[in-house]
């Protein structure tokens, strides 16, 4: 994306699309939504989509996020299509790519089926005052585990950890 904007002498050219991704980055910290990041050549080569699921490689996502970008490889857009249609659930961080492999095209499939609220898991929820403390949950072969952060090296924070029971 950032390729059709670029300009050789000016690197706030390309620092427009570079802050939108960062703050996103961080919007999803702060309210502490586990997410992966994926390489378009990566998802070429490993991605699938099926019954609502979007695979890579070993992983399977019942939500994709996708950033505010100008362009897409059409191996991407194809996927994300075969995704919508199966059931996938997306959300859109501002508009969707205007591109496709560098070409104007039509992206009209890619629309927010879901609110942001959505994209939060139900596993857990934690409450705090703060803006420094950071979270995510993962789940494996020896159980449920929960990894807060405080980011702050000044403050400490308190919080409520709230956790989903198994029966």
């Amino acid at each position: 994306s950032s390729y059709l904007v670029y300009k050789r002498n000016d690197e706030r050219a390309s620092g427009k699309i570079d802050r939108k991704f960062i703050d996103l980055i961080e919007r999803l910290g702060r309210e502490n939504i586990c997410h992966h990041y994926i390489d378009e050549r990566l998802l070429e080569k490993y991605g699938s989509a099926e019954d609502g699921i979007l695979g890579m490689g070993l992983r399977r996502y019942k939500y994709v996020v996708v950033p505010e970008m100008l362009n897409m490889t059409s191996s991407t857009a194809e996927l994300l299509k075969k995704y919508v249609a199966s059931g996938g659930r997306i959300w859109l961080e501002g508009k969707a790519p205007e591109y496709i492999d560098g070409a104007p095209a039509d992206t009209s499939f890619l629309v927010s089926n879901v609110t942001f609220d959505e994209l939060r898991q139900s596993e857990y929820s934690i409450q705090y005052s703060g803006s420094e403390l950071r979270s995510t949950y993962r789940s494996g072969e020896f159980g449920r585990f929960i990894y807060i952060v405080n980011l702050s090296d000044r403050k400490a924070e308190t919080c409520t950890l709230r956790v989903k029971a198994e029966s």
